[in-house]
């Protein structure tokens, strides 16, 4: 009897810690939370300060611009980023310091301080500094020396340069309005034209033409360049719509970027070189390439071959998943699965070549198939623009034969878990 008390002395005694324990817990979490939450809708302006100076930022009848130090469009997702991020309230993961703030990226000559205000109020300020990593960064309220630890997307979502707030969408139209698409480069000009069952033409691949729209309707510029970095423009494009003004653009390539101008004397967008290339190649860049064709709907097993081993997977109809069937241990990935799928059922090639099927390493050792469509990989083909290519043809018709980035294959397997 006297040692059951002692065991009930001794459980009451733990009970009391504990609860002492998470009153203590409950005190601190108390104090933690730097800034209450707020309306996103009531922010109309933000100011981003550093030693580099100030960005101000406000809301517009079509979005956000930047105000200072220049005027022009920003980048409405970069603002909406930081404000609901911001408005949802910042609770700190710990509190780590005091008074040592160079340590953490806190000091003058460090620091990033995020101000949002609304109606001439000011909403909600906060000191950014380093990182801590995982979207962590080290921050402090104005007027406190207190460091906390807060999960608020890294330094790099407040602190950019001045030009990184500008909106990089270089056009605004709807793809589908487009109804003619003319190139003129090289002395040359071609015309792509929209019908009724789409975009077609002898020789052409209707499905590249009318994914340019598309390309050009979603391009963001990698920066804005100074207005001397180029000399001169390869050619110009011009896209008709249905309705309205048509959309004009100078390109050039040079080097390895690709530039475009959208008015005279307008501003230079840096972007992908593939996409300048492929508008100075014109109609050649359009030609139908396309080896093998397979409705994707219809695609329901990939398979693999090589001498060592058949592999096969398949879409599971129930679940829209990919599964392995042979070897039933792969490790496999319905996303990369997916993506090879897709690749595999409209499968281009970079050129068609005229050799001999022994001449481009055939029969050869990798296999993979499409449902009952395949394509047999051949032996290593010539260098394109420094690239080494290799040789390929479909098995359903072994005596049409192209190259391809040697590269292409070694990514698709990737669907087999290799």
């Amino acid at each position: 009897m006297k040692r059951t008390w002692q065991l009930l002395a001794l459980l009451a005694a733990l009970i009391a810690i504990d609860i002492g324990v998470h009153r203590t817990d409950s005190s601190n979490t108390d104090v933690l939370p730097l800034l209450g939450g707020f309306s996103a809708s009531d922010v109309d302006e933000l100011a981003i300060t550093s030693v580099e100076g100030t960005v101000r930022l406000a809301r517009s009848d079509d979005g956000w611009e930047v105000t200072h130090p220049y005027t022009h469009d920003a980048d409405d997702a970069l603002v909406q980023t930081i404000i609901a991020t911001l408005s949802a309230g910042v609770q700190p993961d710990a509190r780590v310091d005091e008074g040592d703030l160079e340590r953490y990226g806190l000091t003058a000559s460090q620091q990033v301080l995020v101000e949002l205000s609304g109606v001439g109020q000011l909403v909600s300020a906060l000191y950014v500094g380093g990182n801590a990593g995982g979207g962590v960064s080290f921050v402090r309220l104005p007027d406190d020396q207190t460091v906390y630890r807060a999960r608020i997307g890294g330094r790099s979502r407040y602190h950019r340069p001045a030009g990184g707030w500008r909106n990089l969408q270089v056009f605004s139209f709807q793809p589908a309005a487009v109804v003619n698409i003319d190139i003129e480069s090289g002395g040359t000009k071609v015309t792509f034209s929209r019908g009724d069952n789409g975009w077609s033409g002898a020789g052409l691949d209707g499905e590249l033409i009318a994914a340019l729209p598309e390309r050009l309707g979603e391009l963001r510029a990698t920066r804005v360049m100074a207005p001397e970095s180029v000399e001169g423009f390869d050619g110009r494009l011009t896209l008709t719509m249905d309705a309205g003004p048509p959309v004009v653009f100078d390109f050039a390539t040079q080097g390895d970027i690709g530039v475009i101008r959208t008015e005279t004397d307008g501003p230079l967008y840096q972007v992908p070189a593939a996409l300048t290339v492929l508008l100075t190649n014109g109609q050649d860049a359009f030609a139908d390439r396309t080896l093998l064709r397979v409705d994707l709907a219809t695609v329901t097993e990939l398979t693999l071959e090589t001498p060592e081993q058949r592999s096969i997977i398949r879409r599971d109809p129930r679940t829209e998943a990919w599964v392995p069937v042979r070897p039933a241990n792969m490790d496999i990935d319905s996303r990369r699965a997916m993506d090879a799928a897709r690749y595999l059922a409209t499968f281009r090639v970079m050129d068609f070549v005229q050799i001999s099927a022994s001449g481009a390493g055939f029969p050869g050792d990798l296999r993979m198939s499409v449902n009952q469509s395949g394509l047999e990989f051949g032996g290593p083909g010539p260098e394109r623009s420094g690239q080494q290519t290799l040789y390929v043809r479909a098995v359903q018709d072994p005596g049409r034969i192209g190259i391809i980035d040697a590269r292409v294959p070694v990514a698709l397997k990737s669907a087999w878990g290799q």
